[in-house]
């Protein structure tokens, strides 16, 4: 009979370790997958600003201004990823 409380008391401590062991790489997934994040919004963030001025329509001749006077509210709301 003590021999069946001592496996007992085992599995208790390895079930507490590795309850412990989950809960820590957890929270290192968590701040890994956050930094991922982080630095892939950092890349988007760069490669944006290679849009300049000089590469955009003047608004009254641009394709969304067509839509947008010519078209229909559906289309436009379509074209714009708005619905």
């Amino acid at each position: 009979m003590h021999e069946e409380d001592d496996d007992f008391d085992v599995l208790l401590l390895l079930t507490a370790a590795h309850s412990r062991r989950e809960a820590c790489l957890s929270s290192v997934r968590r701040e890994v997958h956050q930094q991922m994040i982080e630095g892939a919004w950092r890349a988007a963030m760069r490669t944006r600003h290679y849009l300049t001025v000089s590469r955009l329509d003047v608004p009254c001749v641009a394709a969304w201004m067509a839509l947008y006077k010519n078209g229909f509210d559906s289309n436009f709301l379509n074209a714009t990823s708005l619905t």
